[in-house]
Protein backbone atom coordinates (compact mmCIF):
# COMPACT_ATOMS: atom_id res chain seq x y z
CA UNK A 1 0.00 0.00 0.00
CA UNK A 2 1.91 3.42 -1.11
CA UNK A 3 -0.04 6.37 0.83
CA UNK A 4 0.48 9.94 1.05
CA UNK A 5 -2.47 11.40 3.18
CA UNK A 6 -3.89 14.56 5.44
CA UNK A 7 -3.09 13.84 8.87
CA UNK A 8 -6.54 12.96 10.55
CA UNK A 9 -6.31 13.90 14.27
CA UNK A 10 -7.65 11.30 15.39
CA UNK A 11 -8.58 7.67 15.93
CA UNK A 12 -11.61 6.52 13.24
CA UNK A 13 -13.97 4.35 11.82
CA UNK A 14 -14.37 3.72 8.15
CA UNK A 15 -17.72 2.63 9.03
CA UNK A 16 -18.32 5.87 11.12
CA UNK A 17 -17.00 8.78 8.41
CA UNK A 18 -20.50 9.59 6.79
CA UNK A 19 -20.47 11.58 3.77
CA UNK A 20 -22.13 14.49 4.70
CA UNK A 21 -20.16 15.39 7.29
CA UNK A 22 -16.07 14.33 6.44
CA UNK A 23 -16.69 14.51 2.42
CA UNK A 24 -18.82 18.11 2.63
CA UNK A 25 -16.07 19.71 0.73
CA UNK A 26 -15.01 17.21 -1.83
CA UNK A 27 -16.28 16.05 -5.17
CA UNK A 28 -15.43 12.47 -6.15
CA UNK A 29 -15.45 11.54 -9.91
CA UNK A 30 -14.04 8.96 -12.44
CA UNK A 31 -11.56 10.49 -14.00
CA UNK A 32 -10.70 10.40 -17.81
CA UNK A 33 -7.22 9.05 -18.69
CA UNK A 34 -5.25 12.30 -19.04
CA UNK A 35 -5.85 13.17 -15.69
CA UNK A 36 -5.00 9.44 -14.46
CA UNK A 37 -1.85 9.75 -16.19
CA UNK A 38 -1.08 13.45 -14.29
CA UNK A 39 -2.18 11.90 -10.67
CA UNK A 40 0.17 8.89 -11.40
CA UNK A 41 2.90 11.39 -12.38
CA UNK A 42 2.04 13.75 -9.55
CA UNK A 43 2.04 10.36 -6.85
CA UNK A 44 4.74 8.56 -7.87
CA UNK A 45 7.21 11.34 -7.44
CA UNK A 46 5.74 12.45 -4.00
CA UNK A 47 5.06 8.45 -3.04
CA UNK A 48 7.01 6.23 -5.11
CA UNK A 49 6.88 2.26 -5.72
CA UNK A 50 3.48 2.78 -8.13
CA UNK A 51 2.18 0.33 -10.80
CA UNK A 52 2.96 1.29 -14.36
CA UNK A 53 0.91 3.85 -15.73
CA UNK A 54 -0.13 1.47 -18.56
CA UNK A 55 -0.86 -0.88 -16.14
CA UNK A 56 -3.03 1.16 -14.18
CA UNK A 57 -5.06 2.18 -17.35
CA UNK A 58 -5.80 -1.85 -18.41
CA UNK A 59 -6.82 -2.02 -15.01
CA UNK A 60 -9.25 0.98 -15.54
CA UNK A 61 -10.48 0.23 -18.44
CA UNK A 62 -11.19 -3.51 -17.07
CA UNK A 63 -13.50 -2.16 -14.18
CA UNK A 64 -13.76 1.75 -13.98
CA UNK A 65 -14.37 1.68 -10.25
CA UNK A 66 -10.78 0.90 -9.62
CA UNK A 67 -10.11 4.51 -9.76
CA UNK A 68 -11.61 7.93 -8.33
CA UNK A 69 -10.61 10.80 -8.31
CA UNK A 70 -10.98 14.28 -6.00
CA UNK A 71 -11.42 18.10 -6.47
CA UNK A 72 -12.30 20.49 -3.51
CA UNK A 73 -16.20 21.44 -3.85
CA UNK A 74 -15.27 24.92 -5.16
CA UNK A 75 -13.33 23.43 -8.62
CA UNK A 76 -13.72 25.01 -11.79
CA UNK A 77 -14.57 22.44 -14.80
CA UNK A 78 -11.10 22.56 -15.67
CA UNK A 79 -9.84 21.40 -12.59
CA UNK A 80 -11.66 18.23 -13.30
CA UNK A 81 -8.72 17.32 -15.80
CA UNK A 82 -6.09 18.07 -13.31
CA UNK A 83 -7.65 16.15 -9.98
CA UNK A 84 -6.07 16.40 -6.60
CA UNK A 85 -5.97 13.18 -4.90
CA UNK A 86 -7.17 9.71 -5.74
CA UNK A 87 -7.62 6.37 -4.58
CA UNK A 88 -7.05 3.46 -6.48
CA UNK A 89 -8.88 0.03 -4.81
CA UNK A 90 -8.67 -3.71 -7.15
CA UNK A 91 -12.26 -5.20 -6.44
CA UNK A 92 -10.82 -8.78 -6.21
CA UNK A 93 -12.48 -12.80 -7.30
CA UNK A 94 -12.39 -15.28 -5.11
CA UNK A 95 -9.43 -16.64 -6.67
CA UNK A 96 -7.94 -13.02 -6.43
CA UNK A 97 -8.47 -13.17 -2.53
CA UNK A 98 -6.20 -16.64 -2.74
CA UNK A 99 -3.90 -15.35 -4.72
CA UNK A 100 -3.12 -12.35 -2.21
CA UNK A 101 -2.69 -14.35 0.48
CA UNK A 102 -0.32 -17.45 -1.32
CA UNK A 103 1.45 -14.76 -3.37
CA UNK A 104 0.65 -15.30 -6.76
CA UNK A 105 -1.12 -11.46 -6.87
CA UNK A 106 1.62 -9.06 -7.61
CA UNK A 107 0.42 -5.66 -6.06
CA UNK A 108 2.67 -3.98 -8.75
CA UNK A 109 1.47 -5.69 -11.67
CA UNK A 110 -1.54 -7.41 -10.88
CA UNK A 111 -3.14 -9.97 -12.97
CA UNK A 112 -6.57 -9.26 -14.63
CA UNK A 113 -8.19 -12.29 -13.99
CA UNK A 114 -7.80 -11.69 -10.13
CA UNK A 115 -9.73 -8.54 -10.63
CA UNK A 116 -13.62 -8.88 -10.91
CA UNK A 117 -15.74 -6.86 -13.32
CA UNK A 118 -17.74 -3.58 -13.03
CA UNK A 119 -20.78 -5.86 -12.97
CA UNK A 120 -19.44 -8.66 -10.56
CA UNK A 121 -19.51 -9.10 -6.85
CA UNK A 122 -16.18 -9.16 -5.79
CA UNK A 123 -15.08 -11.15 -2.75
CA UNK A 124 -12.85 -8.57 -0.87
CA UNK A 125 -11.37 -5.26 -1.96
CA UNK A 126 -7.59 -4.60 -2.18
CA UNK A 127 -6.71 -1.00 -1.23
CA UNK A 128 -4.04 -0.12 -4.23
CA UNK A 129 -3.00 3.03 -3.64
CA UNK A 130 -4.06 6.37 -1.62
CA UNK A 131 -3.14 9.69 -2.53
CA UNK A 132 -4.93 12.42 -0.86
CA UNK A 133 -3.24 15.65 0.38
CA UNK A 134 -4.83 18.04 2.55
CA UNK A 135 -7.96 18.98 0.86
CA UNK A 136 -9.19 16.35 -0.31
CA UNK A 137 -8.89 13.74 2.67
CA UNK A 138 -12.38 13.62 2.54
CA UNK A 139 -12.69 11.59 -0.64
CA UNK A 140 -12.23 8.69 1.90
CA UNK A 141 -15.27 9.11 2.78
CA UNK A 142 -17.04 9.20 -0.37
CA UNK A 143 -15.13 5.74 -1.31
CA UNK A 144 -16.80 4.15 1.30
CA UNK A 145 -19.91 5.65 0.39
CA UNK A 146 -19.27 3.71 -2.86
CA UNK A 147 -18.08 0.81 -0.86
CA UNK A 148 -21.60 0.66 1.23
CA UNK A 149 -23.12 -0.39 -2.23
CA UNK A 150 -25.09 -3.96 -1.99
CA UNK A 151 -22.22 -5.47 -4.14
CA UNK A 152 -19.72 -4.56 -2.02
CA UNK A 153 -20.73 -3.66 1.75
CA UNK A 154 -19.81 -7.23 2.72
CA UNK A 155 -16.62 -7.41 0.89
CA UNK A 156 -13.59 -7.32 3.51
CA UNK A 157 -10.83 -4.60 2.79
CA UNK A 158 -7.28 -5.68 2.66
CA UNK A 159 -4.42 -4.06 2.12
CA UNK A 160 -0.38 -3.39 2.57
CA UNK A 161 1.73 -1.06 4.26
CA UNK A 162 4.06 0.21 2.38
CA UNK A 163 6.20 2.04 5.21
CA UNK A 164 5.44 2.66 8.75
CA UNK A 165 4.09 5.89 8.29
CA UNK A 166 1.52 3.93 5.79
CA UNK A 167 0.75 1.29 8.28
CA UNK A 168 -0.17 3.78 11.03
CA UNK A 169 -2.68 5.53 9.09
CA UNK A 170 -4.22 2.30 8.16
CA UNK A 171 -4.70 1.52 12.13
CA UNK A 172 -5.80 4.90 12.54
CA UNK A 173 -8.86 3.95 10.03
CA UNK A 174 -9.78 0.65 11.74
CA UNK A 175 -7.21 -1.72 9.75
CA UNK A 176 -5.57 -4.33 11.70
CA UNK A 177 -2.55 -6.10 11.17
CA UNK A 178 -2.49 -9.85 10.04
CA UNK A 179 -5.11 -11.54 8.28
CA UNK A 180 -6.46 -14.79 7.55
CA UNK A 181 -8.50 -16.36 4.89
CA UNK A 182 -9.31 -20.22 5.04
CA UNK A 183 -6.14 -22.22 5.97
CA UNK A 184 -3.83 -19.10 5.02
CA UNK A 185 -2.44 -16.18 7.03
CA UNK A 186 -0.60 -13.23 6.46
CA UNK A 187 1.10 -11.30 9.32
CA UNK A 188 2.10 -8.30 6.14
CA UNK A 189 -1.47 -8.39 4.65
CA UNK A 190 -3.73 -5.81 6.94
CA UNK A 191 -7.52 -6.20 6.88
CA UNK A 192 -10.56 -4.28 7.90
CA UNK A 193 -13.44 -6.23 8.42
CA UNK A 194 -16.41 -4.93 7.71
CA UNK A 195 -19.71 -4.04 10.03
CA UNK A 196 -21.83 -6.62 7.95
CA UNK A 197 -19.69 -8.91 6.57
CA UNK A 198 -19.12 -12.46 7.79
CA UNK A 199 -15.63 -13.49 9.52
CA UNK A 200 -14.90 -17.41 9.70
CA UNK A 201 -18.57 -17.84 11.54
CA UNK A 202 -21.71 -17.07 9.46
CA UNK A 203 -22.21 -13.73 10.64
CA UNK A 204 -19.44 -11.36 12.07
CA UNK A 205 -20.52 -10.96 15.75
CA UNK A 206 -18.11 -8.59 17.03
CA UNK A 207 -20.05 -5.26 15.27
CA UNK A 208 -18.84 -2.36 15.25
CA UNK A 209 -19.57 -0.55 19.06
CA UNK A 210 -19.12 2.77 17.99
CA UNK A 211 -21.82 2.78 14.71
CA UNK A 212 -24.92 4.84 16.14
CA UNK A 213 -28.02 2.69 15.70
CA UNK A 214 -30.35 3.53 13.25
CA UNK A 215 -33.44 5.65 14.52
CA UNK A 216 -35.86 2.78 14.42
CA UNK A 217 -33.61 0.77 16.81
CA UNK A 218 -32.92 3.87 19.29
CA UNK A 219 -34.72 2.45 22.29
CA UNK A 220 -33.55 -0.31 24.00
CA UNK A 221 -35.64 -2.41 27.07
CA UNK A 222 -32.30 -3.02 28.49
CA UNK A 223 -30.97 0.02 29.70
CA UNK A 224 -33.83 2.88 28.96
CA UNK A 225 -32.56 6.13 29.49
CA UNK A 226 -31.85 8.10 32.77
CA UNK A 227 -34.25 9.10 34.86
CA UNK A 228 -35.60 12.44 34.23
CA UNK A 229 -34.46 12.40 30.59
CA UNK A 230 -36.51 13.66 27.94
CA UNK A 231 -34.45 12.16 25.08
CA UNK A 232 -36.34 10.29 22.25
CA UNK A 233 -35.88 6.95 21.38
CA UNK A 234 -38.05 4.26 18.56
CA UNK A 235 -37.90 0.58 18.84
CA UNK A 236 -40.13 -1.72 16.53
CA UNK A 237 -42.60 -3.65 18.59
CA UNK A 238 -42.14 -7.80 18.84
CA UNK A 239 -44.22 -8.45 22.01
CA UNK A 240 -48.03 -8.22 23.27
CA UNK A 241 -47.16 -6.18 25.73
CA UNK A 242 -46.11 -3.67 23.14
CA UNK A 243 -48.81 -4.16 21.37
CA UNK A 244 -50.77 -3.07 24.22
CA UNK A 245 -49.13 0.16 24.58
CA UNK A 246 -49.28 1.12 21.23
CA UNK A 247 -53.21 0.28 21.17
CA UNK A 248 -53.53 2.20 24.28
CA UNK A 249 -52.09 5.13 22.86
CA UNK A 250 -54.27 4.86 19.64
CA UNK A 251 -57.21 4.35 22.36
CA UNK A 252 -55.97 7.56 23.98
CA UNK A 253 -55.56 9.46 20.58
CA UNK A 254 -58.06 8.47 17.96
CA UNK A 255 -61.10 7.03 20.14
CA UNK A 256 -61.26 9.27 23.43
CA UNK A 257 -59.69 12.43 21.78
CA UNK A 258 -61.14 12.10 18.12
CA UNK A 259 -64.37 10.17 18.90
CA UNK A 260 -63.27 7.75 16.19
CA UNK A 261 -65.28 4.41 16.11
CA UNK A 262 -63.58 1.41 17.96
CA UNK A 263 -64.09 -0.34 14.67
CA UNK A 264 -62.29 1.95 12.79
CA UNK A 265 -59.22 2.30 14.47
CA UNK A 266 -59.02 -1.35 15.35
CA UNK A 267 -59.32 -2.53 11.72
CA UNK A 268 -58.34 -6.04 11.45
CA UNK A 269 -54.83 -4.72 10.00
CA UNK A 270 -52.88 -4.53 13.47
CA UNK A 271 -51.09 -8.36 13.17
CA UNK A 272 -50.19 -7.87 9.20
CA UNK A 273 -47.76 -4.73 9.83
CA UNK A 274 -45.01 -3.03 11.69
CA UNK A 275 -45.48 -0.72 14.57
CA UNK A 276 -42.90 1.55 15.68
CA UNK A 277 -43.46 2.58 19.33
CA UNK A 278 -41.95 6.24 19.74
CA UNK A 279 -40.88 7.23 24.05
CA UNK A 280 -39.92 9.87 25.73
CA UNK A 281 -37.55 9.53 28.17
CA UNK A 282 -38.80 6.00 29.66
CA UNK A 283 -42.69 6.89 29.06
CA UNK A 284 -44.35 5.29 25.84
CA UNK A 285 -45.60 8.53 23.94
CA UNK A 286 -46.32 7.44 20.29
CA UNK A 287 -46.96 5.49 17.76
CA UNK A 288 -47.00 4.60 13.61
CA UNK A 289 -48.40 1.41 11.82
CA UNK A 290 -46.64 0.70 8.63
CA UNK A 291 -48.35 -2.18 6.19
CA UNK A 292 -46.68 -3.55 2.82
CA UNK A 293 -47.71 -3.73 -0.32
CA UNK A 294 -45.82 -5.29 -3.57
CA UNK A 295 -44.59 -1.84 -4.84
CA UNK A 296 -44.70 0.56 -2.01
CA UNK A 297 -45.38 0.82 2.13
CA UNK A 298 -48.27 2.21 3.72
CA UNK A 299 -48.15 5.01 6.91
CA UNK A 300 -51.06 4.74 9.09
CA UNK A 301 -52.07 5.57 12.84
CA UNK A 302 -49.99 7.95 13.51
CA UNK A 303 -50.28 9.06 17.37
CA UNK A 304 -48.83 10.85 19.72
CA UNK A 305 -50.07 11.28 23.00
CA UNK A 306 -51.14 15.42 24.17
CA UNK A 307 -48.41 15.83 26.69
CA UNK A 308 -46.24 15.19 24.34
CA UNK A 309 -46.80 17.09 21.23
CA UNK A 310 -44.26 19.90 22.61
CA UNK A 311 -41.19 17.45 21.27
CA UNK A 312 -39.78 16.36 18.13
CA UNK A 313 -41.79 12.69 18.31
CA UNK A 314 -44.25 13.26 15.82
CA UNK A 315 -41.13 13.84 13.26
CA UNK A 316 -38.71 11.12 14.09
CA UNK A 317 -41.64 8.78 14.15
CA UNK A 318 -41.92 9.53 10.58
CA UNK A 319 -38.11 9.69 9.97
CA UNK A 320 -37.81 6.24 11.66
CA UNK A 321 -40.89 4.67 9.64
CA UNK A 322 -38.98 6.02 6.03
CA UNK A 323 -35.50 4.99 7.29
CA UNK A 324 -36.80 1.29 8.19
CA UNK A 325 -38.51 1.30 5.06
CA UNK A 326 -35.89 2.13 3.18
CA UNK A 327 -33.72 -0.84 4.66
CA UNK A 328 -36.35 -3.13 3.64
CA UNK A 329 -35.68 -2.02 0.13
CA UNK A 330 -38.97 0.38 -0.11
CA UNK A 331 -38.83 3.70 -2.85
CA UNK A 332 -42.49 4.17 -2.80
CA UNK A 333 -44.74 5.78 0.49
CA UNK A 334 -48.57 6.53 0.17
CA UNK A 335 -50.74 7.61 3.19
CA UNK A 336 -53.43 9.83 4.43
CA UNK A 337 -53.38 12.80 7.38
CA UNK A 338 -55.23 15.27 8.86
CA UNK A 339 -55.30 18.34 6.92
CA UNK A 340 -54.17 19.79 9.81
CA UNK A 341 -50.80 17.94 10.41
CA UNK A 342 -50.28 18.12 6.07
CA UNK A 343 -47.54 19.98 7.10
CA UNK A 344 -45.55 18.01 9.02
CA UNK A 345 -45.57 14.96 6.07
CA UNK A 346 -44.62 17.33 3.21
CA UNK A 347 -41.25 18.42 5.23
CA UNK A 348 -40.28 14.84 4.26
CA UNK A 349 -41.21 15.35 0.78
CA UNK A 350 -45.02 13.81 0.74
CA UNK A 351 -46.80 15.31 -2.18
CA UNK A 352 -50.57 15.94 -1.66
CA UNK A 353 -52.98 14.04 -4.65
CA UNK A 354 -55.39 16.05 -6.21
CA UNK A 355 -57.96 13.45 -5.65
CA UNK A 356 -60.84 14.20 -3.39
CA UNK A 357 -60.48 13.59 0.51
CA UNK A 358 -61.36 10.16 1.94
CA UNK A 359 -63.65 9.86 4.90
CA UNK A 360 -64.60 6.59 6.65
CA UNK A 361 -67.49 6.42 9.44
CA UNK A 362 -67.49 9.79 10.44
CA UNK A 363 -66.90 12.72 8.76
CA UNK A 364 -63.55 13.26 9.96
CA UNK A 365 -61.30 13.99 5.97
CA UNK A 366 -58.00 12.82 5.35
CA UNK A 367 -55.72 14.17 1.78
CA UNK A 368 -54.12 11.44 0.50
CA UNK A 369 -50.21 11.80 -0.40
CA UNK A 370 -47.32 10.40 -1.97
CA UNK A 371 -43.67 10.09 -1.31
CA UNK A 372 -40.80 8.72 -3.55
CA UNK A 373 -37.04 8.30 -2.94
CA UNK A 374 -34.36 6.77 -4.49
CA UNK A 375 -33.19 3.80 -3.12
CA UNK A 376 -30.09 3.51 -0.38
CA UNK A 377 -27.19 1.24 -0.60
CA UNK A 378 -27.48 -0.44 2.11
CA UNK A 379 -31.18 -1.92 1.48
CA UNK A 380 -31.37 -5.43 2.13
CA UNK A 381 -31.32 -7.83 -0.48
CA UNK A 382 -31.83 -12.10 -0.40
CA UNK A 383 -28.70 -12.44 -0.57
CA UNK A 384 -27.77 -11.37 2.81
CA UNK A 385 -26.11 -13.60 4.89
CA UNK A 386 -29.07 -15.66 6.26
CA UNK A 387 -29.03 -15.36 9.79
CA UNK A 388 -28.82 -11.62 9.65
CA UNK A 389 -32.39 -11.58 7.63
CA UNK A 390 -33.28 -13.80 10.81
CA UNK A 391 -32.84 -10.98 13.17
CA UNK A 392 -35.23 -9.15 14.51
CA UNK A 393 -36.87 -6.79 12.76
CA UNK A 394 -35.25 -3.95 13.01
CA UNK A 395 -32.21 -4.94 14.95
CA UNK A 396 -30.33 -6.38 11.54
CA UNK A 397 -27.07 -4.29 12.69
CA UNK A 398 -26.71 -6.09 15.82
CA UNK A 399 -26.67 -10.12 16.45
CA UNK A 400 -29.52 -11.92 16.89
CA UNK A 401 -29.55 -14.57 19.54
CA UNK A 402 -29.06 -17.42 16.90
CA UNK A 403 -25.64 -16.39 16.88
CA UNK A 404 -25.10 -15.89 20.35
CA UNK A 405 -24.69 -19.94 20.62
CA UNK A 406 -21.87 -19.55 18.09
CA UNK A 407 -17.90 -19.15 19.17
CA UNK A 408 -16.54 -15.61 18.37
CA UNK A 409 -13.75 -16.59 15.12
CA UNK A 410 -11.60 -14.46 17.37
CA UNK A 411 -11.33 -17.11 20.23
CA UNK A 412 -8.77 -18.95 18.06
CA UNK A 413 -6.95 -16.24 17.23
Amino acid sequence: MHAKVAKLSSKRSLDCMPTQKYGRAVISFNPPLPAIKRLLAEADESIGGLASIQKVIDIYAHNPDTVIAFVPIDSKPEDFERPHGFIAKIPLTSDGVTALFDGRFSTVDPDLSFIARQHEEPAAVYIWAIYTPPGVAGGIAHVMDRLSANRYRTAPLYCKAANSKAEQFFLTLGFRKGARHGKLYSSEIMEYRRVNAPADSPVQADLNPRRPRPLYDSYDDSTGVPNGSRAIGIKVIRTMDDLQKVMSIRAATYLIEQDMPYVEDVDGNDFTGTHLLGFVGNEPAGTLRIRYFASFAKFERLAVLPRFRGTRLAFRMIEAGIQFCQRKGYTSFYGHADPRVTRLWQRFGFKPREDEAVSYLTDQTYLQGDLTLPPINDALTSRENPLLLLRPEGQWDRPGILESEMPSSNQAA
